[in-house]
């Protein structure tokens, strides 16, 4: 099983479950594997390098639609959901001495909404998309973070919120 990076709580509760599996179910054996991110366990499942694999609601609907970073590299892998884990709130927070307290603050500040490859990267980016076009004005048919531009490569990776 592929989890997410071991820094992550859902690695923490993959590692519970397998203990769990293990020392209950006889016949079963659970081998919870770290992955960077729920995109690069989605790849490793669809390349057979794993049985089972965490991802996030959001990225299993644009793995079975063949959209976001499904689009151009498709699974070949049926997926069927297993369980539910747990529900992730998010969003984004700043340093209470940083003036920033609302969306309007964010014009030309850095965010970093997850690294790359994370479950609730394309979601919190789609986010502040949105929002940065609701600050200015224009209208969009869906919530695709078309105004912002996304630095690619390091984990540590931010976005610049400049429309």
């Amino acid at each position: 099983m592929v989890t997410a990076a071991e820094e992550t709580t859902i690695y923490q509760m993959s590692q519970a479950l397998a203990t769990v599996v293990n020392e209950q179910v006889d016949g079963l054996r659970i081998d919870a594997r770290p992955a960077d991110g729920a995109q690069q366990g989605m790849f490793q499942l669809n390349a057979g390098n794993a049985d089972i694999a965490y991802t996030h609601t959001s990225m299993a609907m644009q793995m079975v639609n063949g959209e976001g970073e499904f689009e151009e590299n498709p699974l070949d892998v049926d997926i069927a959901g297993l369980f539910h884990a747990h529900s992730v709130q998010s969003g984004l927070v700043a340093p209470r001495d940083s003036g920033i307290e609302t969306v309007n603050d964010l014009a030309g500040q850095q965010v970093a909404p997850n690294p790359p490859g994370s479950a609730i990267r394309s979601p919190m980016l789609r986010h502040i998309g949105h929002a940065i076009d609701v600050l200015l004005g224009r209208r969009r048919r869906s919530a695709t973070a078309g105004s912002w531009k996304a630095s690619n490569g390091r984990r540590t990776s931010s976005t610049s919120c400049e429309p």
